[in-house]
């Protein structure tokens, strides 16, 4: 059967891609205590809190504006500021940093906000993407930009994120939007902690919820990361018996990221190994037919991007 030499084939990539990673010195991880162990040179002791402490504190903030394309010619791009962290320790090159990915589902975003759609309305699954009045969750946030243009979208937001230092820096940068940007359609976003490593104990407290939709980018860049994520995400889409939804209602969510990062076959796998169901499209393609992402290819490299949505089974699936 060509189905079963498929996943035959999937499965042997993801075996070796586990060898690959676990071989790796620098994100070689204890899969039993899923505690990442990082080179010496690079991270430091862990037990020393107050050198780990200091390795997490930004030095500098540069404010960035970030435009986001819309579909009507007529509108101007949606404008983001974000506070992009200098930092001599890792900060700056993990949550810190603006991916190009953030930017790429920011645009897809808008473009389900303010794509023209057919006389007569548009089916359900075209408007699965809209956030007018949907409540959103961003996972590992970082600099809040999916969830910002998700907010000046309608949506109301829930900006996440484990560092203390990321989650002061969302809630001056929501502040900073007020200010420089005038007040969000809908409620101003909040920002929470929410540690994936411990999310029973996090995610209950989280204001907002249920959420319609999960928002990522560039999740996944160590093997434990797939362990920690992976439930989470199944645990915000998987069906209640206590509150169940209409299918129009059900929650999804939708990751952009590249797809070459330690971890990230492993992830795909612990989620349809959670029931969820998970679809992929090269960014590429999709940029083919969606024109605010296609505009961002002239100075994005979009060929290492993977959008990935994921719902429970049988719900329907939307990319374009």
């Amino acid at each position: 059967m060509v189905g079963d030499e498929e996943g035959r084939k999937g499965a042997a990539a993801a075996a070796q891609q586990r060898e690959e990673e676990e071989e790796d010195p620098f994100w070689k991880a204890e899969l039993h205590g899923h505690e990442l162990r990082a080179l010496d040179e690079l991270m430091p002791d862990r037990e020393d809190e107050a050198v780990l402490e200091e390795w997490w504190q930004p030095s500098d903030v540069q404010r960035v504006h970030v435009e986001v394309p819309t579909d009507k010619a007529q509108e101007a791009p949606l404008v983001v500021t974000i506070q992009q962290i200098q930092s001599d320790g890792v900060l700056s090159a993990v949550g810190g940093e603006l991916w190009p990915s953030a930017r790429v589902l920011a645009a897809i975003l808008a473009h389900h906000h303010t794509a023209e759609r057919p006389s007569g309305g548009a089916d359900m699954a075209q408007s699965l993407l809209e956030l007018n009045g949907k409540t959103v969750l961003e996972v590992g946030a970082g600099l809040g930009l999916l969830g910002l243009a998700a907010a000046r979208l309608g949506a109301r937001v829930v900006l996440t994120d484990s560092v203390p230092a990321l989650l002061d820096n969302l809630q001056e940068t929501v502040a900073l939007n007020v200010h420089l940007h005038g007040e969000f359609p809908g409620p101003n976003p909040l920002v929470a902690s929410l540690d994936w490593s411990d999310w029973r104990d996090t995610l209950s407290a989280l204001p907002a919820g249920p959420f319609h939709l999960v928002l990522g980018s560039e999740l996944i860049y160590a093997p434990h990361h797939a362990l920690h994520l992976a439930p989470l995400v199944a645990s915000l889409l998987l069906p209640s018996p206590h509150s169940p939804r209409p299918p129009e209602e059900q929650p999804r969510c939708v990751i952009v990221q590249r797809g070459d990062r330690p971890g990230w076959l492993r992830f795909l796998e612990e989620c349809r190994s959670h029931g969820l169901q998970v679809t992929l499209r090269p960014v590429e393609d999709l940029a083919t037919h969606i024109p605010t992402c296609k505009e961002l290819s002239a100075d994005v490299d979009l060929s290492p991007l993977v959008y990935c949505e994921m719902t429970a089974a049988e719900t329907p699936i939307v990319a374009d």
